[in-house]
């Protein structure tokens, strides 16, 4: 981990980085289904991730609003265990998903990490998403409070996304620094990990749920699985 003492910045993907879009996705379901269904919604949701993340990419969604790509997304998960969503229930997990999204809180520890972080590096962020929906989490979050608005990057306002090597560049451009002084913090080894290699960045996967990588993913220079794990990374 020598690499570390020469970063002089340090960004974060959103979602599932800087807080918990698992938890967010279970008490949507708990508000909209009820008892209704015997299902575990903290599984479920690793169903409801894959048909986004790993088709994103390849222009499946380009035509889909980011509601409607929800209501898809809720059927989806709900057909795998042979369940039949009505389109007024999926628009109904959508309508408190979204709150909820709009409405999300980082744990204090990662508030704190941040106010600590900030005082040793250049903070950033590269997300993926619609610009107006990407920037009402950064309003949630209130992540102004350490990232000036010149380092938030939303692929839905630069027209590039996450893994194209062009969307660290642009980080690259804005922060001043150069590859090797940078560090991306991210969930996704496609989207965020493949992405800073790319650009000649280290990385940290910030693997909240404990998945297992295959044999044919990329390898991130360092894997965290807490929020605490991450800290003692940035912060040595």
């Amino acid at each position: 981990m020598d690499w570390m003492k020469n970063m002089k910045a340090v960004l974060f993907d959103i979602d599932d980085t800087l807080y918990s879009q698992q938890l967010s996705f279970v008490r949507s379901c708990q508000k909209t289904f009820g008892e209704a269904y015997d299902l575990p919604y903290d599984q479920a949701f690793e169903v409801y991730y894959k048909t986004y993340d790993t088709k994103s990419n390849q222009g499946l969604y380009d035509n889909y609003s980011m509601k409607e790509l929800h209501r898809l997304r809720i059927k989806k998960t709900f057909k795998n265990y042979g369940l039949a969503l009505s389109d007024a229930q999926a628009e109904e997990f959508q309508k408190n998903y979204f709150w909820s999204q709009q409405h999300m809180k980082m744990t204090p520890f990662m508030e704190e990490l941040l106010t600590r972080c900030a005082d040793r590096y250049q903070l950033g962020i590269i997300t993926n998403g619609e610009g107006d929906y990407q920037e009402g989490k950064v309003r949630a979050l209130g992540l102004r409070r350490w990232i000036p608005d010149s380092h938030i990057i939303i692929s839905g306002r630069v027209g590039i996304e996450k893994p194209a090597e062009q969307i660290f560049r642009i980080a690259q451009e804005r922060l001043g620094t150069r590859p090797q002084e940078m560090v991306f913090v991210g969930d996704s080894l496609y989207n965020d990990i493949a992405g800073a290699k790319l650009a000649g960045w280290h990385q940290i996967w910030i693997n909240r749920r404990g998945l297992k990588r295959k044999a044919d993913q990329v390898k991130a220079d360092v894997e965290v699985h807490t929020e605490q794990e991450l800290g003692q990374i940035l912060l040595a």
